[in-house]
């Protein structure tokens, strides 16, 4: 197996660096849309906010 040149190292972490910035900046889309997919729901079933604390605390085990 041959090593890698460094120029090929950093060129290698170059872009897995910016394959985790695209990771994380999907996952913030994710935690985005879901926080409007919930207040949807909320508003669809006309939770108030005593309601959408219960919901959430069962949701996270508290």
């Amino acid at each position: 197996m041959e090593v890698p040149s460094d120029a090929d190292a950093e060129r290698i972490m170059s872009e897995y660096e910016g394959d985790l910035e695209k990771i994380e900046g999907l996952k913030r889309g994710i935690e985005d849309l879901d926080k409007s997919i919930d207040e949807l729901v909320y508003e669809l079933y006309g939770l108030d906010e005593e309601d959408r604390k219960m919901v959430e605390d069962w949701i996270s085990g508290r």
